[in-house]
């Protein structure tokens, strides 16, 4: 039977004659399978299974959460036009993941901005990773700006010379690390420096 209303529940199936929730949608019955009960919709099928948003070529698919107080308190969408990605909460934009790959994150800046959270156990390992192509001048940096975007300290790892530097936006590189056990302590980006480093 294609189409079942249970009149008892006010419950709707769809491919299914005991609907679990409001709209029981089923493809194909998965035994022992339960629904959440503050479900109101539920899409069950014993095989791959999807929602299917489709949007114009410039228009954003979209999927809202919203209360009494707002239509728009969080949401996923997905923007056409420039191919990326948006989380929302609170209404606000907070990371938007671009069609290259990159991510922005936003919102108030606030002493737990990004926690990495490797949980709880005995031999737990947190890793915050960031690579680039292993050639030429490419470089990977992590930056500390003030509230207008000026970078203030930047600590880069620079491919082609294998190096890692502090840099500060008066002084320049103010500490450079090699791989080979090199320290170099620049004091004001000229010759007054302090070297430790191996004759090899």
């Amino acid at each position: 039977q294609a189409f079942y209303w249970d009149s008892s529940t006010s419950r709707l199936g769809l491919g299914v004659t005991n609907p679990s929730n409001k709209l029981h949608i089923q493809g194909s019955a998965i035994t022992g399978a339960t629904s959440d009960v503050n479900a109101t919709l539920y899409l069950e099928q014993n095989a791959n299974n999807s929602i299917q948003i489709n949007s114009g070529a410039t228009n954003n698919g979209q999927i809202r959460f919203g209360d009494a107080s707002s239509s728009y308190r969080g949401a996923i969408t997905y923007a056409h036009s420039n191919d990326s990605l948006s989380f929302v909460s609170a209404g606000q934009p907070r990371l938007t993941i671009n069609a290259d790959g990159s991510s922005v994150f936003s919102g108030a800046v606030t002493s737990t901005g990004l926690t990495v959270d490797s949980g709880s156990g005995a031999d737990a390992v947190s890793n915050l990773r960031m690579g680039t192509s292993n050639s030429g001048a490419n470089k990977s940096s992590l930056n500390f700006q003030n509230s207008v975007g000026t970078s203030i300290f930047a600590i880069d790892y620079t491919n082609s010379g294998t190096t890692l530097d502090i840099n500060s936006d008066i002084g320049g590189s103010i500490f450079t690390l090699t791989r080979a056990g090199g320290i170099v302590i620049n004091q004001d980006g000229n010759d007054h420096d302090i070297r430790i480093q191996s004759t090899t």
